[in-house]
């Protein structure tokens, strides 16, 4: 293929170049590939890998043949046999004494919401009723998607992140997200749960977690109108096993649903369905991308946010 190359300054040094391979996509979309770049000290997205891994090789492969779309739904499909799939507010009315052999799909909404309403589609045709926690950014939040998602049968939440967007200063993230809240309720929709984002790499001062907002404020969830928070609600009182497609443990994941099929606990799946495809090459570029966006935070100490209006 057929690439444009250019140069850039590094630090006062020799230019260095840089090259923008574009790639056309099953669907055919064309999407560049950055092999060599220098800007704000973001590296290349090969050195992301290297950064991240011993064995970048090894990692970019086994995340790429991870994310298998087929094989999820196959999977799903398989545990229904041994688990009822139930939505992230439907454990709210549940005695734990009594229930036994659920299992709840949770779906991270990060980017392309076309990709997932298919995914929400093809989980209604199978029986499987999942709960998408959207965030508040442009490229994530629209509420038609919204409706036909919750026409299906699925639970539709809200994916906060407000003491990130806030650099850690609690009483503007509680503002944030009390007004975030409101916003998914003017447009219809009220989220009887909400789960904290984490984003990777992404400087921390003061905080670990975006869900500590509500342990500095114990009825911030009650007064904005929501029944609970995934991490520090439903995890805590549940103790499910919990089964997440993160890259911190993406490694297990096949392994402990085949070992948490046949336990009477609650099993938690956490998806991002953005990486999961049926084309390996668009597999393996949402990866890229998300490896790309953590380096930067790592780098830059921040990330930026294209955030409705609220």
């Amino acid at each position: 293929m057929n690439g444009s190359v250019g140069t850039g300054t590094h630090s006062g040094k020799r230019p260095l170049k840089f090259s923008v391979v574009p790639i056309r996509m099953n669907s055919g979309e064309i999407f560049p590939w950055i092999w060599f770049a220098d800007f704000k000290k973001i590296v290349v997205l090969p050195i992301c890998f290297f950064l991240l891994s011993r064995n970048p090789i090894s990692l970019h492969l086994n995340f790429s043949f991870m994310y298998d779309l087929a094989k999820l739904f196959e999977t799903l499909q398989l545990l229904k046999t041994q688990k009822v799939f139930v939505r992230m507010k439907d454990l709210l009315d549940k005695d734990i004494s009594q229930a036994k052999n659920l299992a709840v799909v949770r779906c991270d909404v990060e980017r392309d919401l076309p990709h997932h309403l298919d995914f929400a589609q093809k989980a209604h045709e199978i029986g499987i009723p999942c709960t998408f926690y959207f965030h508040s950014r442009r490229e994530c939040y629209d509420p038609q998607i919204f409706q036909k998602v919750k026409e299906m049968g699925h639970e539709v939440g809200f994916h906060h992140e407000c003491i990130d967007r806030c650099r850690g200063d609690f009483e503007s993230a509680k503002t944030l997200f009390t007004k975030e809240v409101a916003r998914f309720k003017k447009d219809g929709f009220f989220p009887e749960t909400v789960c904290a984002h984490g984003e990777s790499g992404l400087f921390k001062s003061g905080y670990r977690f975006n869900y500590e907002l509500f342990t500095r404020y114990p009825d911030l969830l009650s007064s904005c109108g929501v029944s609970a928070e995934v991490y520090n609600d439903i995890i805590p009182k549940w103790k499910p096993v919990y089964v997440s497609d993160v890259f911190s443990s993406y490694r297990h994941f096949w392994n402990k649903i085949e070992a948490g099929k046949t336990k009477p606990e609650l099993m938690h799946l956490l998806i991002h369905p953005h990486r999961w495809h049926s084309s390996l090459l668009k597999s393996e570029l949402e990866v890229g991308i998300d490896l790309f966006q953590a380096f930067k935070n790592k780098t830059l100490k921040y990330r930026s946010y294209n955030a409705i209006e609220v």
